[in-house]
């Protein structure tokens, strides 16, 4: 600083001292500018914190989702973590068994196979921490079991991971499990409806508003802006017709020849109303079936997703199937067939503990157990299959006597064909012979769906050729629990030769000796395929063939075996895999839709006194009641040859709407009609049953015994009740008059109401040679 002198020489000391007011202001002019910079390095510190963070979620997320994709594709696994962890979720036989397979005792637990993987601990002088090194140097003995089990149990990635690690669980654990997954679902489904109901009602907030900008003259920014925001605040319904008036007034526009301006205009307006649609749909509440939030509904999801994980993993740990030397159990293993077992005590505990109650017009009460009631339907439904299996053999033959008697042509006789199909070998888990090469991706429950979808292809190929053959086809379970088919078709002579070939197309030759055989012309061989031709030498009947097939898939009960124990056990293990895995052993093939309706409703008149006035439908109980079954099956339209495949329906189903327990309209049939007179031919007449529990009844009680039951039961239908209502207490049952309750047959006699010529003896079944 530069103090001027004055005149007389003296220096005034206050002279270099600046005003007070001027350093204040000064002080503060900085300190604004030191907050402003420091707020300044404050922002840009936050930014770069924020994008550090938005760097490493990024990072974490793609690690994540790396590591996802490695998981699933089988390419990193956490051993001492993931796999001892599904270890220990396993049955405990599994675990068992398996630690057996790598040398041990089938004691250890797995507390001590994660401490022989883990690192030696460190040991310090006097740190007080040697006995953690001892334990671990005591079971370093275990580590070659340890890392044999880590090995095996990495290949259970490809199982369902969701129900893997329920398989141990019970169903007190499920039920728990299923009401917390459906208190989930209700509270986001409240949620999302509260999120629907608060943009409906900014969208008439902003509908109020527009029409107040209308009123007052507002300029057309604003009211584009309330425009836009209805549009965001738009429902689906809504949205749509928008977008179907925009459309309809942009092709009017089309057609009525409007300038191009105007087009012009209304195709922005289409592609406005089309984005509204698209945030409306994004917006909008996902839909949930109400099962979705019912635990019994999720409980019982998650026992058949259970099941199917468990056929899944037994086959990947071979517990099942595989070389004969190595003796273990078929089709399904000790643990899921004893888990079926108790399923199946339960269920007929429950059934035995229940009847059904109706009080009648004249208000007396009918009682009918529910176990009489289902193991009449079983019977039924046997005698109504074997019945239909006798009606397609007899159906081929009269067309064969008519073509003999009128000197046609050979080639146009119906022949049977019994065909075995099996998939390739990726498709087995642990097959007996051959290499074990199998895609572990691929559960059985996938190979039956695999076997299905190649036979649906092979009928309609055929049927685009015109060939339309019908007979009977099951389900059955090789030793691993891959799934393969049997059938028996009937068809024209000529086309036998067209038949192999399609079907050998969806079926290619697994192996060499295959393949030259085909080539020849065989198709007998397999293992993919064969098919073999009927000649009747040796074999009496081919309904004795399928027959045996049709009550093993009857049998929900696995209780119509040979009196073998080991047939028995083949036999509840065969049921134990369809029920695990949701299959439907048996099904019609080439016989028209809905035969099987049809001929159940009114096989049920079979046995009564019912006067129908409709005269088709009495001629076809006319023939039931005489056991002409292929009659009845052609006054029902059953068969579709190339003449009748365009015919109208013998029979035309009307339906009414009712609701079930999810209070949802649903179609259910009330009967048959006549397609020309529309007179009634069946009707399901509902009655109101309620399942109750058996009560003790006095001796003079309420109840009415034996014959009287048998009775209620024939004249009310309920011979198609075949389980308890999931919708509460009253089931809607159809009526008419079932056949009376049947007496309990022999596994391969006849059930009852089927011709005595026709029954099946043990010499024709042992004299058949099974093609499987």
């Amino acid at each position: 600083m530069r103090l001027d002198l004055p005149a007389n020489g003296e220096i005034d000391p206050w002279a270099a001292i600046p005003p007070l007011a001027d350093v204040a202001d000064r002080n503060s002019k900085a300190s604004e500018s030191l907050n402003e910079l420091n707020k300044e390095w404050t922002g840009a510190l936050a930014d770069i914190v924020d994008l550090d963070n938005e760097a490493d979620e990024e990072e974490r997320l793609a690690v994540e989702a790396d590591t996802a994709r490695r998981r699933k594709e089988g390419l990193d696994w956490q051993p001492k973590g993931d796999a001892l962890d599904l270890f220990r979720a396993l049955p405990s036989p599994w675990q068992s068994m398996l630690l057996r397979r790598h040398g041990g005792t089938g004691a250890e637990t797995a507390d001590d196979l994660v401490l022989s993987l883990s690192e030696e601990p460190c040991v310090r002088q006097f740190s007080g921490n040697s006995w953690r090194h001892d334990a671990w140097t005591a079971v370093q003995k275990l580590r070659p079991i340890a890392e044999g089990v880590v090995a095996i149990i990495q290949s259970l990635m490809h199982v369902d991971q969701a129900a893997l690690p329920l398989l141990s669980a019970s169903d007190t654990d499920l039920l728990g499990i299923a009401e917390h997954e459906a208190e989930v679902a209700t509270r986001t489904y409240i949620h999302r409806l509260r999120i629907a109901e608060a943009r409906q009602r900014r969208a008439g907030l902003h509908r109020e508003r527009l029409v107040d900008a209308v009123a007052r003259g507002a300029g057309a920014e604003e009211l584009a802006r309330l425009h836009a925001a209805i549009d965001e605040c738009l429902d689906a319904a809504t949205a749509a017709e928008r977008v179907k008036e925009a459309r309809t007034r942009l092709e009017a526009a089309r057609a009525t020849g409007m300038p191009v301006s105007e087009r012009r205009k209304l195709r922005k307006l289409l592609k406005l109303a089309d984005q509204a649609l698209d945030r409306a749909l994004a917006a909008a509440p996902k839909e949930s079936h109400p099962s979705e939030r019912d635990a019994g509904s999720v409980r019982r999801r998650l026992r058949r997703r259970i099941g199917q994980a468990a056929v899944h993993a037994a086959g990947i740990l071979q517990l099942i199937g595989g070389p004969k030397n190595e003796h273990l159990p078929s089709y399904v293993d000790q643990w899921t067939l004893h888990r079926w077992r108790e399923k199946r005590a339960s269920n007929r505990t429950f059934m035995s503990s229940r009847e059904l109650l109706r009080t009648t017009e004249d208000g007396r009460e009918v009682r009918i157990p529910l176990l009489e009631v289902i193991e009449g339907k079983r019977e039924a439904r046997r005698a109504m299959w074997y019945a239909m299996v006798l009606g397609m053999r007899d159906h081929a033959r009269r067309v064969n006597a008519q073509i003999d008697r009128r000197v046609g042509d050979v080639n146009d006789k119906l022949v049977p064909l019994f065909i075995t199909a099996s998939l390739p070998p990726k498709w087995h888990l642990h097959p007996s012979h051959g290499r074990r090469t199998p895609d572990l991706s691929l559960s059985p429950k996938d190979g039956v769906r695999e076997l299905g979808e190649r036979w649906h292809r092979s009928l309609m190929l055929l049927r685009d050729k015109g060939i339309i053959p019908f007979g009977v086809k099951t389900y059955e379970p090789h030793t691993d629990g891959t799934g393969h088919l049997h059938a028996m078709l009937y068809a024209r002579a000529r086309d036998v030769a067209q038949i192999k070939r399609v079907f050998g197309m969806h079926w290619p030759a697994t192996t060499k000796q295959e393949e030259n055989r085909r080539a020849e012309g065989s198709f007998d061989g397999g293992p993919a395929l064969k098919v073999k031709d009927w000649d009747g030498n040796g074999v009496a009947d081919p309904t004795s063939y399928v027959m045996t097939y049709v009550l093993k898939g009857l049998d929900a009960e696995g209780d119509r075996s040979p009196d073998s124990d080991d047939d028995r056990v083949a036999t509840e293990a065969a049921v134990a895999w369809a029920s695990s895995l949701g299959v439907r052993r048996l099904s019609i093939v080439g016989l028209t839709r809905g035969i099987m309706g049809r001929w159940e409703d009114l096989f049920r008149y079979v046995r009564g006194e019912h006067v129908h006035e409709c005269p088709r439908s009495r001629a076809v109980i006319r023939a039931m009641r005489k056991k002409q079954w292929a009659t009845a099956l052609a006054l029902l339209g059953a068969f579709q040859d190339r003449s009748e495949a365009k015919r109208r329906p013998r029979l035309v189903a009307y339906h009414e709407i009712r609701e079930n327990r999810w209070q949802e309209q649903v179609r259910l049939r009330a009967g048959w009609l006549h397609p020309r007179t529309d007179q009634v031919m069946a009707v399901r007449r509902p009655y109101a049953w309620a399942i109750v529990t058996i009560e003790e009844t006095s001796d003079t009680g309420e109840r009415e015994a034996g014959q009287s039951d048998v009775e209620a039961l024939g004249n009310s239908g309920l011979s198609n009740v075949v389980s308890y209502p999931r919708g509460g207490s009253l089931a809607s049952s159809s009526g008419g008059d079932p056949p009376r309750s049947m007496p309990s047959a022999s596994p391969l006699a006849p059930p009852s109401g089927c011709p005595a010529d026709d029954a099946i003896s043990i010499d024709k079944i042992q004299s058949l040679g099974r093609l499987g």
